[in-house]
Formats: C-alpha cells, structure tokens, sequence
C-alpha cells in the first residue's frame, strides 16, 4: 500500500544504495505491477515525497480488507482541490499497477459520474 498514496499524489521516491547513489522517481514511472517496480536490484526506496497540501486541499485513504489487519484487497486514495475544482483517484488492487483518475467536478460531471454509477449496479 505504501506506493499508492504517492502514486496518487502525483509524487515522488527516492531511491539510493549503499554506495550513496541517489535517483528520485516519479512514483507513476517506479511501480510496474502489484509486486515490481522499476527500481535496480542494489537501490532500496529511502524516501517518499509529495506536494504539500494547499489550504483548500482535502484527502482521504481507504483500505478494504476481509479482517481488520489483513492485508488490503484494494485501497483507494482521494485528493478534492476545492480551488482548482479537481478531484484525482488513486485505486491499488484494481489491476496490474495503481491507477490513478483526475476529474474536474463541474455540477455536470458529477451528475454524470452518479448516473454512469447507478446504471451499473443493478
């Protein structure tokens, strides 16, 4: 779970080995798949690092598990900038790697999300 919340975030990890070399990532270029990333076999991920929230920024992370301390079969993370009108998703355990979804929430947009929504639950 740690990589979706950068991922989501639109941020950034560095990377670095025991030789002092130091490589910073977008997090959206090192995760490949639920278990790979793109980092080499001698690096270790050493830091995370993403944008600092603007005052009319919100977020939210969920997990949903089958037993509390499980580990999560899906998790998803929310960013509302309130400012620029921009919602972005991040969801992990729904495909290979994090996927991640930026919307503008015009009154219109929404409307449509709930009714693209609604249609597929029955």
């Amino acid at each position: 779970m740690m990589g979706r919340v950068p991922y989501a975030a639109d941020g950034t990890l560095l990377t670095g080995t025991f030789q002092d070399y130091l490589r910073l990532v977008a997090a959206a270029d090192l995760f490949r798949s639920a278990l790979v990333t793109a980092r080499d076999p001698e690096e270790m991920i050493t830091a995370l690092r993403w944008p600092a929230a603007r005052p009319r920024m919100r977020y939210a992370f969920e997990e949903f598990s089958v037993r509390g301390g499980d580990y999560a079969i899906v998790a998803v993370a929310c960013m509302r900038d309130q400012e620029r009108r921009r919602v972005r998703l991040g969801f992990g355990g729904c495909g290979e790697a994090p996927q991640v979804i930026e919307l503008s929430y015009e009154a219109e947009a929404i409307a449509q999300m709930a009714a693209d929504a609604a249609a597929k639950i029955e």
